[in-house]
């Protein structure tokens, strides 16, 4: 049953009995019933007590539930917005990556051109060894 249908189910219940309850006390009042009266009276009373009860139970119930479904929905919102940072901070992430990868071959590169310095450097120390014994 829907909530609010439910809601509305109890609130009229609770009006019924006290209503029960008036009826009985008026009729107690009058003298138009003596035991029917006090019947309504007690067994009106209780009622629309107890449903009045059950009333204002389902009702902070039924908020308590709206509250949390907000709640969740507001965190559905917030969590597809992370999903979306998320993907752009993926996104960066492989674009750094990429680049770390070009720097580890510029790194390569790098250790090539000192070993081929290094060895110009010995070839040119024995050209000048070999020019000044000339």
């Amino acid at each position: 049953m829907d909530p609010d249908k439910a809601q509305r189910l109890l609130s009229f219940l609770t009006a019924l009995g006290f209503a029960m309850a008036i009826l009985g006390a008026v009729g107690e009042l009058l003298g138009w019933w003596n035991d029917v009266g006090q019947a309504l009276m007690v067994l009106g009373a209780l009622v629309g007590v107890v449903v009045g009860a059950a009333s204002v139970t389902a009702g902070s119930t039924n908020t308590q539930v709206r509250r949390v479904r907000e709640g969740v929905d507001a965190a559905r919102v917030r969590l597809g917005s992370m999903d979306g940072r998320l993907d752009a901070v993926h996104g960066k992430l492989d674009s750094m990556d990429g680049k770390l990868d070009r720097l580890d071959e510029l790194d390569v590169i790098e250790a090539e051109l000192n070993a081929q310095t290094g060895a110009l450097d010995r070839q040119i120390q024995v050209l000048e060894e070999i020019r000044d014994t000339v």
